[in-house]
């Protein structure tokens, strides 16, 4: 099939997670034969290459802006399939029902963000799939090896990621060995902030490939997100994922997809479910 994927950005430009998982998921449709045109932040097709058999948007919030048009223009397609990663509060409640009244197929991440979409956004799509975020159960593993006890943080250094309840938690217990990795260090308060503690050891800019030595490292994985209203839940959060599937004892909100889904199947259906995520989108999709 021919297929128009829109997202803000690719991993050549930023690496959350939203972005690892969109390419995963590129990377496997592709090898499966499909023709993938991207459309980002910096990559724009030419009008007459955007008419494809398929359409796949995901996280748009940059786009949006830069293209106004572009939410009345998915509206408008009858092959358009959602990729929902966020809690896309970023958008109108007019647009936001625009861009999913019309869809062919949305996935969420979990029961919990379905859940959530259809409770507060008043958001129904006529077919919805829960499809965990793509991750390698087979390369994330519990090496079994010994690790240091401490406390590990993983992603950008931001609010909606409850990064001030975890600088009191830090300065609460200075006995507490504490490990941040982030790629991103724009954010001069809190890096100030977190330099100045004694027992905090900054990580910045770790190659990916290093990250499962980092997970087999050390003991516990810390993560409270406060979320962004309404929703104020974290869809899912791969990182949340990888930890897990590494072995870590999880110090996790009940408001994290990855989380309640853990809980609620076990590790082994949540690798099963993480590991056969792309296969799994691209059956769905192909029979959309």
């Amino acid at each position: 099939m021919n297929i128009l994927w829109i997202a803000d950005f690719n991993t050549n430009h930023h690496l959350g997670g939203a972005q690892r998982s969109d390419k995963i998921m590129i990377d496997y449709g592709r090898s499966l034969g499909h023709n993938i045109t991207e459309f980002n932040y910096d990559n724009e097709p030419d009008p007459d290459e955007r008419i494809k058999d398929i359409i796949i948007s995901s996280n748009i919030f940059i786009l949006h802006k830069k293209y106004p048009k572009l939410i009345e223009w998915l509206s408008e397609q009858k092959n358009h399939i959602r990729y929902e990663h966020d809690s896309n509060a970023y958008l109108s409640l007019d647009d936001r029902k625009k861009l999913f009244d019309n869809t062919t197929l949305t996935f969420f991440s979990c029961k919990l963000h379905a859940d959530a979409f259809i409770k507060h956004y008043g958001i129904n799509p006529h077919i919805i799939r829960t499809i965990a975020e793509p991750v390698d159960g087979n390369k994330f593993i519990d090496r079994n090896e010994n690790r240091i006890l401490a406390n590990l943080y993983v992603g950008t250094l931001h609010d909606h990621k409850g990064m001030d309840g975890f600088v009191q938690l830090i300065q609460n217990n200075l006995s507490e060995k504490f490990i941040i990795v982030t790629m991103d260090d724009s954010n001069k308060y809190y890096m100030d902030t977190l330099m100045k503690c004694p027992n905090v050891t900054m990580k910045i800019n770790e190659p990916y490939e290093d990250m499962v030595d980092i997970y087999n490292k050390y003991t516990n994985f810390h993560l409270y997100p406060v979320g962004v209203p309404p929703l104020n839940i974290e869809p899912f959060c791969r990182v949340v994922a990888e930890a897990a599937l590494c072995g870590m004892c999880l110090d996790v909100g009940s408001n994290v997809g990855a989380k309640d889904t853990l809980d609620s199947v076990g590790i082994d259906e949540f690798r099963r479910r993480c590991t056969d995520a792309p296969r799994l989108f691209w059956e769905e999709v192909g029979n959309a």
